[in-house]
C-alpha cells in the first residue's frame, strides 16, 4: 500500500469551521438584567431600553450565525420587566407625593406621615427676588430624612390685585445630607417679586427613614 500524500493527516477530514460568537446578545442580556436591578430607583427603565436595543440587534444577528438567540430573547424579556418595574416605582413616587392625610407643620402642608423627620424640617432656605418682570423664588432643600428622597415644593406669590399665583418645583433624588437649590419663576408676571412663601412640601423616599 502506498504511503499517504505528504501533508495529509491519516484518518482526518476537513477541519470544521468555527462558529462566530454573538457577544452583543450577551451584552443585551446583561444590560437588561442591570435595568431590572436599577428599576427600584426609576433609571432602570432607561437602562432597560438600552438592553432591549442590544438584545434586538443580537436577535437579528442570531438568525445569521445561529448563536445567541436564547440570550437575546432573555434580554428582551428582562428589558420589558425593567420598564414595568420602573413604571410601578414612578407610580409609588407619585402616590407618595400626592396621597395621604394632610398635615400642617409651621404653616406648611404635607401628606407625609413621618413625624420623626417631617419634610418641613428639610426646607433650608426660601428667598424671593426679582428677575425682570417675573417673580422668582429660590428654595434650598437639605435631606435630613436619612434616606434617598425626592421633593416637591409648592410656592405662592401675592399679586397686586390681591390674587395668589402658585407654582411647583421638584428636586432631584437627594441622598442623606445632600442639598439642592431650586429656582421657581412666577411666569404670569403678576406676582410681587419680594413676597413669596412655601405652602406645601412633599417628600417621597427610598430609604427607611424617608417618607
Amino acid at each position: 500500500m502506498p504511503p499517504p500524500p505528504t501533508g495529509q493527516p491519516v484518518g482526518l477530514g476537513e477541519p470544521a469551521a468555527s462558529t462566530p460568537d454573538n457577544p452583543i446578545a450577551v451584552a443585551g442580556l446583561v444590560v437588561s438584567l442591570m435595568g431590572v436591578i436599577l428599576s427600584v430607583i426609576v433609571i432602570g427603565g432607561l437602562v432597560g431600553i438600552l438592553g432591549f436595543v442590544l438584545s434586538m440587534i443580537g436577535l437579528r444577528r442570531s438568525k445569521t450565525i445561529g448563536r445567541g438567540r436564547g440570550a437575546a430573547l432573555g434580554g428582551i424579556a428582562l428589558a420589558g420587566l425593567s420598564l414595568l418595574f420602573s413604571t410601578v416605582a414612578v407610580g409609588f413616587i407619585v402616590a407618595g407625593l400626592n396621597g395621604g392625610e394632610e398635615r400642617i407643620v409651621d404653616g406648611i402642608a404635607t401628606t407625609s406621615t413621618n413625624t420623626e423627620f417631617p419634610p418641613q424640617d428639610d426646607l433650608e432656605l426660601v428667598e424671593c427676588d426679582a428677575s425682570g418682570s417675573l417673580g422668582l423664588a429660590i428654595v434650598t432643600i437639605e435631606n435630613r430624612s436619612g434616606g434617598q428622597s425626592l421633593y416637591s415644593v409648592t410656592v405662592e406669590w401675592d399679586t397686586e390685585a390681591g390674587d395668589v399665583v402658585t407654582g411647583t418645583v421638584r428636586s432631584e433624588f437627594l441622598g442623606a445630607g445632600e442639598r439642592q437649590t431650586m429656582r421657581l419663576f412666577d411666569r404670569s408676571g403678576n406676582g410681587i417679586a419680594d413676597s413669596c412663601r412655601v405652602t406645601r412640601i412633599e417628600r417621597s423616599g427610598l430609604g427607611l427613614l424617608a417618607g
